[in-house]
């Protein structure tokens, strides 16, 4: 068997090489670049592609429309936002993928997300026809977190013997008005049908659309739940939602139904997201598993992995920060830390959020491996990283010391 001893500090002779730019304002900022996304985080057409994080740091919400992007220093405007604004102490995403997608919600709300607590009803009998509309009173029915069914990782709320589960959540809305996209993801096993305010929005192997099932009705085909293997939960869009919501009180039932009595599991459980023209007070964030999903804004441009400035303006032209990415390897992000001016190395990384204090990597002064000291059986993928972003590192292979004639490290 064949053993590998990496040592960081004798494996390669190494010389750092110092170039970086940043500026830095009170307001609105870069707050975390990732220049090689390989695994991070999915767009919502399963692409890893590069990304922007701004967050304001003002105490005033900051309105970003006709603000750029830029990889083109003397280009500032080269993408610019849409009407939408940024709320104080508040994080936005954008996909640098070359995409030019500069439509859609300012802000994603999940309003309904997995684990909170729903009144169900085991599907043993047929309940009152009313028992998906809002005045209906569901006060004998039981309660428990999502999701539903028979006990396995993905359940909370155990039911086991039945062919259907009935579940009701109630919730409120401020201003309709500024919901301009409503989604509902949901989770299932192995049909559903989906009302909200009484009106059916989503079906899956149930039937004919607008015809309730009864209790005792199977699902037409199998179909296995998505996030038990990792995958998001599927997608429905909820059409002519406008007309459907109130200001005030609003109830999302759903009826699920297993394709037969002597099937291993029933599988249940729903998100309901919003999309927002302006982003309430009290923002709650988008459910995590749905953070993938989602669309969102896409530059037109993408992020060299060899190291590129990326610029944010004003309308005018004003830059009101720089970052220069340097070389990054895959993963890894570039950022500010606690409200900061300085620069930091961020593994893991932390996209639409607070950068994370524990996960800053490097220290002034030192090359970083990507492996730790010590024993390894057969080959191994070693990257490298300097301590301040836009560093060079040279380095030998030989044992000699090295100089800015050595060899170039890039990948």
């Amino acid at each position: 068997m064949m053993y590998m001893f990496v040592r960081n500090f004798l494996v390669l002779a190494l010389l750092i090489s110092l170039s970086i730019t940043t500026s830095y304002s009170q307001g609105l900022i870069i707050n975390e670049v990732m220049a090689n996304n390989q695994s991070v985080i999915s767009d919502e057409d399963g692409d890893f592609v590069d990304w922007i994080e701004l967050y304001n740091n003002s105490n005033t919400a900051i309105n970003l429309n006709a603000y750029g992007l830029s990889d083109e220093i003397g280009n500032p405007l080269k993408w610019q936002f849409p009407d939408m604004s940024i709320n104080s102490q508040e994080y936005m995403l954008i996909y640098a993928s070359s995409k030019n997608r500069s439509t859609g919600p300012a802000d994603w709300e999940t309003v309904i997300n997995w684990g909170d607590v729903w009144n169900y009803l085991p599907g043993t009998y047929e309940p009152a026809a009313t028992w998906k509309d809002i005045g209906f009173d569901d006060s004998q029915w039981q309660s428990g977190p999502s999701g539903f069914g028979y006990g396995d990782n993905d359940d909370a709320t155990i039911i086991s013997n039945v062919l259907s589960i009935y579940i009701r959540k109630t919730f409120a809305i401020t201003d309709v008005s500024n919901i301009n996209e409503a989604l509902l993801h949901i989770d299932f096993d192995d049909g559903f049908v989906a009302y909200l305010n009484g009106i059916e929005i989503a079906r899956e192997n149930m039937g004919i659309a607008g015809t309730p099932p009864t209790f005792d009705a199977v699902a037409t085909t199998f179909t296995e739940p998505q996030m038990t293997s990792g995958a998001s939960p599927f997608l429905y869009t909820i059409n002519d939602f406008q007309s459907i919501l109130n200001n005030g009180e609003n109830v999302l039932a759903i009826q699920v139904h297993n394709v037969s009595q002597t099937s291993s599991d029933i599988t249940l459980i729903p998100f309901l997201t919003f999309g927002m023209n302006t982003s309430p007070i009290q923002p709650v964030g988008i459910a995590a598993v749905l953070q993938g999903s989602l669309p969102r804004l896409h530059t037109n441009f993408k992020i060299s992995a060899s190291g590129e400035t990326i610029t944010l303006c004003d309308s005018s032209g004003t830059i009101l920060d720089q970052i220069t990415t340097g070389v990054l390897p895959a993963d890894i992000s570039i950022g500010h830390l606690n409200d900061s001016s300085s620069l930091y190395i961020f593994y893991p990384s932390s996209p639409g959020s607070a950068n994370n204090p524990q996960d800053v990597q490097l220290i002034s002064g030192e090359v970083v491996f990507s492996l730790p000291s010590g024993m390894y059986s057969g080959n191994q993928y070693v990257s490298l990283f300097a301590a301040q972003p836009g560093d060079s590192i040279y380095f030998t292979t030989d044992g000699s010391n090295p100089s800015l004639n050595s060899f170039l490290y890039s990948d």
